[in-house]
């Protein structure tokens, strides 16, 4: 279950680093069936001894409203229970008739194999609170992660997540 645990692990890179074999991979995701809403992702993870390096791009909308995200990440183990991970992330916001907006930001994650089977990790999105277009005064969302995933079988991984947006409401996800 390699490819499930990196595939929803994506906003906790440091989960990724315990994938067996390195891969790329291309999607297309469309929601309501609207161009509008389609979001093109290619992503790679190149696993070296105790190291992963990752490089994601990402689009979601069409050529008149949409945003583009560009992640480069890194992520260690320490052993064969811990991790952590940084991700740099370049986004570009376009609207037609308006400028683009250009942000950097990072995040840092944590992740902990409790068993075999068995792990959970933190995320902070943007800590250091930096903004939009790096000049405007809208701060980008200071996002905190947790999550927990088990490995029941060879293709199958139950996942949850708490999710919260500071000044937000708390998210909850769960998925197999």
């Amino acid at each position: 279950s390699d490819y499930y645990a990196y595939q929803l692990s994506e906003a906790n890179l440091s989960a990724a680093v315990f994938a067996t074999r390195s891969f790329a991979r291309c999607e297309l995701q469309n929601s309501y069936l609207m161009k509008e809403m389609t979001t093109a992702t290619a992503a790679s993870a190149l696993i070296y001894r105790q190291n992963l390096f990752s490089l994601r791009f990402s689009h979601f909308g069409f050529s008149l409203l949409g945003e583009m995200n560009l992640l480069i990440g890194y992520a260690r183990a320490f052993g064969n229970r811990v991790s952590i991970a940084t991700q740099f992330h370049y986004l570009w916001q376009h609207a037609q008739g308006q400028e683009g907006g250009h942000s950097l930001t990072f995040d840092v994650s944590l992740f902990m194999k409790l068993s075999s089977k068995m792990g959970c990790g933190f995320v902070v999105y943007n800590p250091a609170r930096l903004k939009y277009g790096m000049v405007s005064e809208i701060p980008l969302p200071i996002h905190l992660r947790f999550d927990f995933q088990y490995d029941i079988g060879r293709n199958i991984l139950l996942f949850a997540a708490i999710d919260k947006e500071l000044r937000r409401d708390w998210y909850v996800r769960l998925g197999a």
